[in-house]
C-alpha cells in the first residue's frame, strides 16, 4: 500500500491484484478497478490489459467489449503484444 500512496504505479498494480484476488485484505473488485485505472493512466500496461480482461469477462464488472477493447488497445500501444492480440479479436 505504501507503494501506491507514494506514487508508484507499479505498486498500485500490486495493490490491485491483490485487492481482486483478495490476497492479504478482504476482496474488493471496485478498489481492484479504480487502483488499475489508476496504474493504466500512468503507462503501467499490464494494469491496462488487466481491465481489458476484466471488462471482457464481465469479471464482477458489467461485460464491455468496448471498454475492453479500449484498454486492451491502450495496453498495445504501452508495447503489449498480447494486448494487441487481444484487440483484434474484439474489432
Amino acid at each position: 500500500r505504501k507503494g501506491c500512496d507514494s506514487g508508484d504505479a507499479y505498486g498500485c498494480k500490486e495493490l490491485g491484484l491483490l485487492a481482486q484476488n483478495g490476497q492479504g485484505m478482504p476482496q474488493d473488485v471496485t478498489m481492484a478497478t479504480t487502483l488499475y485505472k489508476s496504474a493504466c493512466e500512468n503507462k503501467v500496461s499490464i494494469a491496462c490489459h488487466y481491465l481489458g480482461e476484466m471488462y471482457r469477462q464481465g469479471i464482477d464488472l458489467t461485460r464491455d467489449f468496448k471498454k475492453a477493447r479500449h484498454y486492451y488497445e491502450k495496453a498495445c500501444k504501452l508495447g503489449s503484444k498480447w494486448s494487441c492480440t487481444k484487440a483484434t479479436e474484439l474489432q
